[in-house]
């Protein structure tokens, strides 16, 4: 019988590899793009921007691009807050020479990114990804990935990324701002190609565009107004070594087509009828899905800004299920009992889904996230076969019929692919 074990080295044998530096790059520099109908002006009360490059001969590298931004939110009528909360003040004999003064309860809500309704991103005027529901998707998307204690500390100002600690948003957007905040916000946190597709344009037009979420979202407890005071497109550029550009000269005359694959990224928002079971059929779509992730919200937190719009709520769901094409993910019901706590199996797979980044914890994950995450990747090659457009319809079974109105939020995560024509300077979206 053979041995299954075999001799190994001990790693003190090893020497110590001696890494060359990196010298393709002679440049790295940042390019202020400002707004296409405000210039670097004040853009107050404006509702919808635009950014676009002009210069078109540099090598653009937008992964590591971000909005710089500053918002102001005010009183309705334009009047500030009370921000700070001013003890009462007596004199030697007790009488009181100034009353105490009791700080305005009025806050944002979490996420920065929160305060976009919808974005796009285009190439030669091209659109290449849509976001619609800017708060939702990037709430998923920083729950799968910045959760760590030290990443939420790192954000938690430029960001506004606090998670539950409430009280800690309010005093620093309030006590410590007044009213002011600066934002540093990445595209690759709002755009999955940003994310995904870390290369260099060179001789291509890019675009994106905003609009501003209505004013009951972004605000917290008391009505007010919020507008974007100012805000750039801040965009690396870079410049390649002699043997670099030589390089990408080669690659050039040889090919004028690539192709770029990325894992993008679509909201859907639904109100259902209250009733025990629910079939919610989503529209047809030329792109498969690679996972669904749903949350189940009151219905007042999009609409009253008392209520925290940037969580997801506690219902007795027996199961949650997607059908792709008729085919049920998972075959098997997990167990996700949230009233009596057992929906361990539910926080696995969400954990599964975190791509190696801690996630969040149990507790928070069931007091203020609950999600059913459903992985639709893994799959016969038949399910496509029939059929180019995969038909997706969600099914929620509830232990009892909601007493309250509720919103269903479907986060679908499919494959995407375009093909960049150099030579024409085209961006053609395959699928």
């Amino acid at each position: 019988m053979e041995s299954l074990l075999s001799e190994t080295e001990s790693n003190v044998w090893e020497f110590p590899f001696i890494g060359e530096k990196d010298k393709s790059i002679t440049k790295y520099e940042y390019l202020n793009v400002f707004d296409d109908n405000h210039g670097s002006g004040n853009l107050n009360n404006a509702e919808t921007f635009s950014f676009t490059t002009s210069n078109q001969d540099i090598w653009l590298l937008p992964s590591d691009s971000f909005l710089k931004i500053k918002v102001q939110f005010n009183k309705q009528d334009g009047t500030d807050y009370i921000w700070k909360a001013l003890e009462e003040v007596k004199n030697d004999a007790g009488a009181i020479t100034k009353a105490a003064v009791v700080a305005d309860n009025v806050s944002l809500n979490d996420n920065a990114f929160n305060i976009f309704e919808e974005c796009r991103y285009f190439v030669d005027d091209k659109e290449i990804e849509r976001i619609d529901y800017v708060g939702i998707s990037t709430l998923v998307n920083n729950l799968l990935s910045y959760t760590d204690s030290l990443q939420v500390e790192s954000i938690r100002h430029s960001q506004l990324w606090f998670l539950d600690d409430d009280s800690a948003r309010q005093s620093y957007v309030r006590d410590t701002c007044q009213g002011q905040v600066h934002l540093l916000l990445p595209l690759a946190r709002i755009f999955p190609f940003f994310d995904q597709i870390n290369h260099v344009f060179r001789g291509v037009k890019h675009r994106i565009t905003f609009t501003l979420n209505k004013q009951h979202n972004i605000m917290l407890y008391t009505e007010g107004k919020v507008f974007i005071n100012k805000m750039e497109w801040v965009i690396p550029y870079v410049e390649p070594s002699l043997a670099m550009m030589a390089k990408l000269e080669n690659q050039l005359a040889s090919q004028n087509t690539f192709n770029f694959k990325w894992s993008a990224i679509n909201v859907y928002k639904q109100q259902p009828t209250k009733a025990k079971e629910i079939r919610i059929p989503l529209a047809s779509t030329i792109h498969k899905p690679e996972k669904v992730i749903v949350g189940i919200q009151k219905a007042v937190r999009t609409t009253d800004v008392s209520a925290r719009s940037m969580m997801f709520d506690k219902y007795d769901v027996e199961s949650c299920s997607v059908e792709i094409n008729s085919i049920k993910y998972p075959d098997r019901v997990y167990t996700n009992d949230f009233p009596g706590g057992d929906c361990h199996e539910l926080y696995n797979q969400f954990l599964g889904m975190c791509n190696g980044n801690k996630g969040i914890s149990f507790v928070l994950f069931y007091e203020r996230y609950r999600m059913y995450p459903i992985d639709v990747s893994k799959h016969k090659p038949e399910l496509y076969e029939n059929t180019s457009f995969p038909n997706i319809c969600v099914n929620i079974k509830f232990q009892t019929i909601p007493a309250d109105d509720y919103i269903v939020w479907i986060i679908v995560y499919n494959e995407r692919e375009a093909t960049l024509n150099l030579e024409e300077k085209k961006m053609r979206v395959i699928r």
